[in-house]
């Protein structure tokens, strides 16, 4: 973000509070002119600094992108008839649904990343047990004699080696030789 949006995102802060806390109630017209002009100019600066390339939409129609849909546009229908409504008490229990439905649609998406985060994370993908721990796990599982386990370990091995790696002629002869002695009683 360059100087610019930075000033003029403080400048729409500051607008709001002013707005929000009625400073200067005589110039209330004025005020918000320029509270928008404000939050104008803001978002025109941060949406300059955007590279437009960059932004790929991945957008698939789920039930939870519906229901995530259909409470944004319930949210902003209950704003739209608090800001049209005359009569304070109805005005308050919009304002009271559309928040608790904007509580709702915030909570559910920031739920809804943190476990998209942590499932396609390369810490639950990534390989937990390196080259050398299996070996020395083929090599425990060969003295316990747990001829199933050291398999599954040889043949997990043989999966992460390179295709020019010496080793890989020397495992695949040791995991026919295991197989061997499996098959015959």
């Amino acid at each position: 973000m360059d100087a610019f949006a930075i000033i003029t995102g403080l400048a729409s802060l500051f607008g709001f509070a002013m707005q929000a806390f009625n400073v200067f109630p005589e110039h209330a017209r004025g005020r918000q002119a320029l509270w928008m002009l404000a939050i104008g100019l803001f978002l025109g600066g941060l949406l300059s600094t955007l590279d437009i390339r960059a932004v790929r939409l991945d957008f698939a129609f789920t039930g939870y992108t519906i229901a995530m849909t259909a409470l944004g546009a319930l949210i902003l229908f209950f704003a739209v008839m608090a800001a049209f409504t005359e009569n304070h008490t109805r005005r308050r229990g919009f304002y009271i649904v559309g928040g608790l439905g904007a509580l709702a649609f915030t909570i559910t998406t920031s739920v809804a990343a943190l476990v998209g985060t942590v499932t396609d994370s390369q810490l639950v993908r990534q390989e937990v047990v390196n080259e050398q721990e299996l070996g020395w796990l083929i090599d425990r599982a060969q003295a316990r004699g747990d001829a199933a386990r050291q398999l599954h370990h040889m043949e997990l091995l043989l999966q992460r080696l390179d295709e020019d790696d010496e080793r890989r002629a020397t495992l695949r002869a040791d995991i026919e030789a295991l197989k061997q002695r499996a098959r015959t009683p």
